[in-house]
């Protein structure tokens, strides 16, 4: 063969392969991405067709340039193509929008603090956050390596579960997994609710289409209980002094990438350059104060088969109302509120989308489960979902998307 990149064999004689770690799925990402010349220049050799003659694409036998059919595909390919690809391998915002409008069944986001729950809350899809170290992070652009975790994003929890299944590295068994998930009722179910931190606060209309949501449950079998997990408080208030992410970020940037720091969005910077500041006795302090709010927020979760909140306590903010650094910050303080426990206690949970608030943006209902958890969280969602319907049931189809 005329490669370097492996040995021939045949494959009648070839071993069986076996992925690292008996990974059973293995995902290649590749883009192709083309620069074509408007005309041919001199002297370069055309394909000759098995009719004999000179082969133009789209024309038979006959070349023609510029090639109107092939250089349509890539006018499109320039001008929507490789945005929608960059939507989907990019942040976990443009993963949410790219599920909305159509052009990706399934999306990969990161979740340091909510950044996969928050734009699947904020788009009305399902977002996925996995317990820290189930999934590999390698490879991940890091913000704050004590807490990023991959996760998913997909327009229903079905998906969710699918795509789950197939790339957990446990080695979960598909067809049963989603045979089993799919006849596990709501009924019996143990739900916590009410929790005066999570549930405080909220724009109108969110509280409320959860409650609405949490009590079709109810009505359905479940069974709500009043609970409460004050750890959440106390991890979002280490958020609010700094959490990690700004020194870890910048410890990043420091050691790998030293000139980007010159060019962060003006509406971020303060807070990465800011991080300079901050003492290795306060960071080292933070680790531990969240350590053991994690500890003795675990045995709280056995009373609870989940709890329930808002995954959101906003309304989506306008680009104008974030376009400053204070602004952003106060924004972006109440919307990982919710969000930011489940990472800084070790847990894991999905958002569902479930209604609409007063201004008519989706609202989530954040279902969380205690860590490694994440097969008991998917069939009790999937139940869920059943008695709820999906985003396109409860939501309909986006104004923009409807012309």
């Amino acid at each position: 063969m005329d490669q370097d990149f492996y040995p021939w064999s045949p494959i009648v004689t070839r071993p069986i392969f076996q992925w690292p770690d008996d990974a059973r799925v293995a995902l290649a990402v590749i883009v192709n991405l083309e620069h074509w010349d408007w005309e041919v220049p001199a002297g370069t050799p055309v394909a000759v067709s098995p009719m004999g003659g000179p082969e133009g694409l789209w024309t038979g036998n006959q070349p023609q340039f510029p090639d109107i059919g092939g250089y349509g595909n890539h006018e499109y390919g320039n001008r929507v193509g490789i945005f929608r690809i960059l939507a989907v391998l990019g942040s976990s915002s443009g993963a949410g929008v790219s599920l909305l409008e159509g052009s990706a069944l399934l999306a990969f986001g990161s979740d340091t603090a909510g950044s996969v729950r928050i734009p699947a809350s904020m788009t009305g899809t399902v977002g996925l956050k996995v317990t820290l170290g189930r999934w590999s992070a390698e490879g991940v652009v890091p913000l704050s390596p004590t807490f990023d975790t991959p996760g998913l994003l997909a327009r229903s929890v079905s998906d969710i579960a699918y795509g789950f299944a197939a790339l957990d590295p446990t080695g979960i068994e598909l067809v049963s997994f989603i045979t089993r998930a799919s006849v596990r009722e709501i009924g019996g179910i143990r739900i916590g609710i009410s929790d005066p931190f999570l549930w405080r606060d909220c724009d109108p209309g969110i509280a409320e289409a959860v409650e609405e949501a949490v009590n079709a449950l109810v009505h359905a079998g479940a069974i709500a209980r009043e609970f409460t997990l004050p750890e959440a408080a106390g991890a979002y208030s280490v958020f609010l002094e700094g959490g990690l992410s700004a020194v870890e970020l910048r410890s990043f940037l420091d050691q790998e990438l030293p000139d980007w720091l010159a060019q962060l969005d003006p509406v971020i910077a303060p807070a990465v350059r800011n991080a300079e500041n901050v003492s290795a006795e306060d960071y080292l302090a933070r680790i531990a104060r969240l350590r053991a709010l994690a500890r003795t927020a675990a045995p709280r979760l056995d009373a609870v088969d989940v709890i329930a909140s808002p995954t959101l306590c906003l309304t989506p903010p306008l680009i104008s109302d974030v376009a400053d650094a204070d602004s952003h910050l106060r924004a972006n303080r109440r919307i990982v509120r919710n969000t930011v426990a489940v990472n800084y206690l070790g847990l894991c949970a999905i958002t569902i989308p479930v209604g609409r608030d007063r201004v008519g943006m989706p609202v989530g209902l954040q279902l969380i489960a205690p860590a490694c958890a994440e097969e008991k969280l998917l069939m009790i969602a999937l139940a869920a979902e059943r008695v709820l319907g999906t985003a396109a049931d409860r939501l309909g189809t986006p104004p923009l998307l409807a012309s």
